[in-house]
């Protein structure tokens, strides 16, 4: 019996120094972390909306998103940040639209889709198709053209998951009159 107390109150001890050293960890690590969240999110900026100057983050009926403005202080456009259900997970990603609805571009920000099939949602070619489509007239085709995005071989869920909720992010942006 006391080998048992004397080996509960051992790893009672053990237990507590690690909770410890990890609370220290997060506590040192976590300014550090947050500075790089927001350079990666300043770098999604730019690339969602390349001819932006400045970018003022809005929060209205509980929706976070930046304005997009140019050199002189005028709204160019918007940055949304979006949530998609993809084939394996979560995909979050920003699109940039400007005030006629086209697209400025879009930037994956992290997913969990499949290694060399969904994860292909990041590569640059995937991307930048969506640069200069009217946001209404999207959408994933097999078949390459101009006017649509091509979807990723063996991945059509992921592609149009990103496309589906862009339409879906935009339309409810209208709806509560945000833009």
């Amino acid at each position: 019996m006391k080998q048992i107390i004397k080996l509960g109150i051992l790893l009672m001890i053990f237990s507590g120094t690690a909770a410890g050293l990890l609370v220290k960890a997060y506590d040192i690590t976590n300014p550090y972390i947050i500075k790089e969240r927001e350079k990666a999110e300043q770098d999604a900026l730019k690339i969602v909306f390349p001819n932006a100057s400045l970018f003022e983050k809005k929060e209205k009926q509980d929706i976070m998103y930046y304005e997009a403005k140019d050199a002189g202080g005028n709204i160019a456009g918007y940055v949304l940040n979006i949530k998609a259900s993809g084939y394996s997970g979560l995909i979050l990603f920003m699109a940039g639209i400007d005030l006629n609805g086209d697209l400025t571009g879009i930037k994956i920000l992290s997913n969990s889709e499949t290694p060399g099939l969904g994860a292909n949602i990041t590569k640059p070619w995937f991307c930048d198709q969506f640069k200069d489509k009217h946001v209404d007239t999207i959408k994933v085709v097999k078949q390459k053209d101009d006017k649509n995005i091509l979807a990723i071989t063996g991945a059509t869920i992921s592609s149009r998951a990103i496309t589906d909720n862009i339409k879906k992010t935009v339309q409810e942006f209208y709806e509560k009159g945000i833009f």
